[in-house]
């Protein structure tokens, strides 16, 4: 993601179509060594990897390298009496390099191989290189052989037990997944996808909330290391509550130098990478902190494919982020970051920077994000209200238990939008308005621009002793284009004796008109005052251009 400045790295990957002939394979085990050469601005690496075969039958496996450009290339590989084809290519992807292994006899279900293999980094991107500094690969580059499958690139298949070990320059440390098995060494019990940043670094282990909290920073610890720690430590307790368990062993974070990646942080399977600025906020950056660790649960341990997969990955983290604040700052700091993020935060991710984004004309339907230039923070504005709008719908009970079950059920494969969107009106099988609620908010562009005007009405006194009863007359106009939202708005409605009274009015057309009666006479009438719509107001800067269509 790219946006102002601050860009936070992608946690799921685009999915193409693989090759057929080579699918059906798991990785059983996979040991890997990885030596890391700074002057050279390379990494080369050797391993050794387990297969067996979960198909009827198959000529051998191919494992794939790379995802985003053709980065890393075999140099040798070999497999006990079969024979190696190194880098082939893919028909219509540029970026794969395919290690195709040929049995001298079709396998069966059930078959086991072993092959071991070589090969070196060709060019760097943008999760996966090496500076003077420090080297570092996320898994969604795919920099380790993993099988092929129907599906194409995804975390179940990149996911296996096994270790890592590094050879690295003189004073540098490794942080990687599982548990450190020795300096050099790192155990994966529990199958993860892998990934690793290594630097001159000091390692500092902070207990927090009852927790181990390793952080893995540049030079002398920073004064706001411990802070940094606790405030992890708070938004995943707090995460915990409402998603299920921490899905891994531990958890750390590592500094990354403020020049070294365009991104501000990334999450992968049990661990944060941030640049130095990130750990700048007094008392610890938690919108971003919370974010990344709520990857933990949406789009590392869940991972989401096809059209608007980024609601399951970046929005959903979002709403992690969300949860966290909720917890440990109160619902006041949630109405100020859905509406205007926070310093040192994205300023795109909020309520003003969705209708900035809409008013640039690069609004998408949340159904269809992909990778356009502002698809990513539509998935943490939009997204995240839309998730804020559900909650609210639904009540906290079915909300997060829909999300809990989606954890529960694609565990092992890559859901959909569609899969979420069942999630919710199973949770909900009484509310007969919940699809369509769904709908306008998942397939369709923009929000309510509401024209709102109301008048006091004047009801004469039963008796001369009792005072006038009041009323008021709601007129609300739908302004942007397309059909009318059908929207279920609270209205706070303040009387002449400064007592207060809570309506909701069901506006379902273009334009509306309601009287509500009181006991007496309103002073003051406010729309959705507690912002449980995400709807244009003022405070959000000029309303979008209602005759201006998005992309």
């Amino acid at each position: 993601m790219t946006g102002v400045g601050l860009g936070l790295a992608p946690t799921s990957i685009a999915q193409s179509p693989a090759p057929v002939e080579g699918t059906g394979w798991k990785l059983v085990r996979l040991d890997l060594d990885v030596t890391i050469r700074p002057p050279e601005r390379t990494l080369r690496f050797a391993g050794r990897a387990r297969l067996r075969l979960e198909g009827d039958s198959s000529p051998g496996p191919a494992l794939s390298l790379n995802t985003r450009g053709p980065q890393l290339r075999f140099t040798e590989a070999a497999a006990p009496g079969a024979s190696v084809l190194l880098n082939d290519t893919v028909p219509g992807d540029s970026a794969a390099r395919l290690l195709r292994i040929r049995l001298p006899r079709p396998a069966h279900r059930g078959a086991e191989l072993e092959t071991t293999f070589e090969y070196e980094m060709a060019a760097p991107g943008s999760q996966l290189l090496v500076l003077d500094a420090v080297a570092l690969a996320s898994w969604v580059e795919n920099w380790y052989p993993t099988p092929v499958t129907e599906d194409g690139y995804t975390q179940a298949a990149a996911s296996a037990p096994g270790t890592t070990r590094f050879h690295l320059p003189p004073g540098w440390r490794a942080l990687s997944n599982g548990t450190r098995a020795s300096d050099d060494t790192w155990k994966v019990a529990q199958p993860v996808a892998r990934s690793f940043v290594a630097a001159p670094f000091t390692v500092a282990r902070e207990q927090a909330g009852g927790r181990d909290v390793s952080m893995y920073l540049l030079g002398a610890a920073p004064a706001a290391a411990r802070d940094q720690a606790r405030t992890l430590s708070g938004a995943i307790t707090a995460m915990e509550s409402r998603f299920g368990p921490y899905p891994y062993a531990g958890y750390a974070v590592a500094e990354l130098p403020e020049s070294s990646v365009t991104w501000a942080a990334s999450s992968e399977q049990g661990f944060i990478m941030a640049r130095t600025s990130m750990f700048d906020a007094p008392g610890g950056n938690l919108p971003l902190f919370a974010h990344e660790a709520a990857h933990a649960w949406w789009g590392n341990a869940v991972n989401t494919t096809g059209p608007g997969s980024k609601m399951g990955s970046e929005a959903l983290a979002q709403y992690g982020a969300v949860v966290a604040i909720e917890a440990l700052e109160g619902r006041a700091a949630v109405r100020d970051f859905l509406d205007f993020s926070r310093p040192g935060y994205n300023p795109l991710q909020c309520a003003l920077g969705y209708f900035h984004i809409w008013r640039e004309g690069e609004d998408v339907a949340l159904s269809a994000l992909e990778d356009g230039p502002s698809d990513h923070n539509l998935s943490d504005s939009k997204g995240m209200w839309f998730y804020h709008m559900t909650r609210g719908r639904l009540g906290d009970a079915a909300f997060f238990g829909a999300l809990r079950r989606l954890i529960a059920d694609f565990s092992t494969r890559p859901m959909s939008v569609p899969d979420i969107r069942a999630a919710f009106l199973a949770a909900a099988p009484a509310d007969s308005g919940l699809a369509g609620f769904l709908d306008q908010w998942l397939s369709r562009t923009g929000a309510p621009v509401l024209d709102v005007e109301w008048w006091s009405l004047r009801r004469q006194a039963a008796s001369r002793k009792e005072e006038p009863a009041g009323a008021a007359e709601l007129r609300i106009r739908q302004r942007q284009l397309g059909e009318p939202y059908a929207l279920d708005l609270e209205v706070l409605v303040t009387l002449r004796d400064s007592s207060t009274v809570v309506d909701t009015v069901r506006v379902r057309g273009r334009e509306e008109t309601f009287e509500l009666e009181f006991p007496r006479r309103p002073i003051d009438l406010q729309v959705d005052p507690s912002q449980h719509v995400l709807m244009w107001r003022p405070k959000y800067g000029p309303p979008p251009d209602t005759n201006t269509h998005s992309r």
